[in-house]
């Protein structure tokens, strides 16, 4: 076989178990699960590093965790490679297209391909073990990006050196055919000895919970998503503060009492372990969630409270679409909270944390304090039990908004006549008449028009002291001033209907 390849179809074939059939018939104990037998092939570093190139190895599957060798790890790795120090074999899951093509998707050996690849791309050298020389496979131009300094010319490896390296034998162990769920339970196999991060370990796992979470970490962590803001998603950090979060909706759906602070990651894990499926109106109430937090994050009316600190913390990203969740999702849309309020709410509860602990970590003293805070915000009331149009709320909430009897007023002048093109000769309306007016609760309001705008405190005080306001508004609409002059008429404009006062 060369040693530049392999062939995927005939280098090993399948044992045959010639025993199954006869433990079967007389009751024997037989595997329960049992994988293809693995398939041992050779490469040459300069055929791997050709494939990581042409992207037919695929270094970062989601279960991977990212580059964690140092620089000088990596310089280990290349100078035991060019003294022939054993090596254990990579490790891939492989597979062949329609048309012959092979993929091969690596569950063990990231971090040794990725130094190879990196020492072949001149990025680090080859450092002599007595000498400490550098010397290089070969020499990179300058980006412009980088500064200009004083070029320093690299001493390259000798040619024969270089072309040892390139043909020296890598042994790799394949299996063919294998499915995500067996990737992912052969990497967490592998991966026992090694000190993978906890967060890390709960990537690792297959269950059906594990694979929501991690469609949903596809659907929003990118870079028109939830990574618009600044936190960490390296190293299984993103699956933990997703696994997390969706932990704490399924409990909070169920009974917000079962929901208390940060769970340890045992409790964690032993959930995602789970066999049990997340409720389909849970899925859907999830992805709204995240759907809102997404809104919130790309929107620059709305994500500022996402930049106020440095980094948005961990624990901030399970509570964050927790409270989202509770308050924006949960309740019926009438009493939802709208983007803006969800808004105010998220500053307030990342200003809070900060005022009470040093430290934003992921400890159950924190977690305990973003809780009671999401579960001590005020619910949501309906106003004079009337529904409150929350889909046109949304859609107008980067507009002026229109209030009922617990909002915003919005007043608007008739185009024709306007304050600005009455006649000259026709008396204002009199400012002395509306002082004159009992002192009213002051509710902020916005008088828009095409030619002036102003501040008031009321809708009453722009109108004539003899005009009455109707207390069955039931919809938000124009309130016209009559012209100066005319009779003090007021017509309210109620859900396409009029109403003279």
């Amino acid at each position: 076989m060369s040693s530049s390849g392999s062939d995927l179809s005939d280098f090993y074939d399948e044992p045959h178990n010639e025993i199954g059939s006869t433990q079967k018939q007389n009751g024997e104990y037989q595997l329960s699960k049992q994988l293809k037998y693995p398939r041992a092939t050779i490469f040459t570093v300069q055929a791997l590093y050709e494939k990581i190139h042409d992207n037919d190895i695929d270094l970062s599957p989601k279960y991977q965790r990212n580059v964690v060798w140092n620089k000088q790890k990596q310089i280990n790795m290349i100078d035991s490679i060019l003294s022939n120090y054993y090596m254990s074999p990579i490790l891939f899951s492989a597979s062949i297209d329609e048309d012959g093509t092979e993929h091969r998707t690596c569950i063990d050996g990231k971090q040794r391909l990725t130094s190879i690849h990196l020492f072949m791309d001149g990025l680090i050298p080859h450092k002599d073990s007595v000498t400490g020389q550098k010397y290089w496979y070969k020499e990179i131009e300058p980006t412009n990006d980088e500064p200009t300094k004083a070029k320093t010319k690299k001493q390259l490896l000798p040619e024969n050196l270089r072309k040892m390296f390139a043909h020296k034998h890598i042994v790799c162990t394949e299996y063919i055919g294998l499915t995500s769920l067996e990737e992912r339970d052969i990497f967490s196999r592998v991966q026992q000895g090694k000190p993978l991060k906890n967060s890390e370990k709960l990537g690792a796992t297959s269950t059906n919970r594990t694979i929501f979470i991690r469609s949903l970490l596809e659907r929003y962590v990118t870079a028109e998503t939830l990574c618009a803001i600044p936190w960490k998603t390296s190293r299984g950090v993103d699956n933990l503060c997703f696994s997390h979060a969706v932990y704490c909706m399924a409990k909070w759906s169920i009974d917000p009492e079962e929901v208390k602070d940060h769970r340890s990651l045992k409790v964690l894990g032993e959930w995602l372990a789970g066999s049990q499926e997340i409720a389909d109106d849970v899925k859907s109430q999830v992805h709204e969630a995240y759907d809102i937090f997404v809104r919130l994050a790309t929107s620059p009316k709305y994500s500022a409270p996402f930049h106020k600190q440095k980094k948005v913390s961990p624990v901030e990203m399970i509570f964050i679409p927790l409270l989202i969740f509770v308050h924006g999702v949960l309740p019926s849309k009438e009493l939802r909270y709208n983007l803006r309020e969800l808004c105010a709410h998220i500053a307030r509860m990342r200003r809070s944390v900060r005022e009470h602990f040093r430290d934003v970590c992921s400890n159950l003293r924190v977690g305990k304090f973003l809780t009671n805070f999401i579960k001590n915000i005020e619910k949501k009331k309906a106003t004079n039990n009337r529904k409150r149009n929350f889909e046109k709320e949304e859609a107008e909430d980067d507009q002026v908004i229109v209030a009922t009897t617990s909002a915003h007023w919005n007043l608007s002048i008739p185009e024709t006549p306007t304050m600005s093109s009455v006649n000259s000769n026709t008396a204002a309306p009199s400012t002395e008449s509306l002082s004159t007016r009992p002192a009213l609760k002051k509710r902020k309001s916005t008088l828009d028009s095409g030619t002036f705008g102003l501040n008031c405190t009321s809708p009453r005080q722009a109108l004539n002291p003899s005009m009455r306001m109707t207390s069955s508004l039931k919809s938000r609409n124009l309130l016209s001033l009559p012209p100066s002059g005319s009779r003090s008429t007021g017509v309210l404009q109620e859900a396409g209907s009029l109403k003279v006062l």
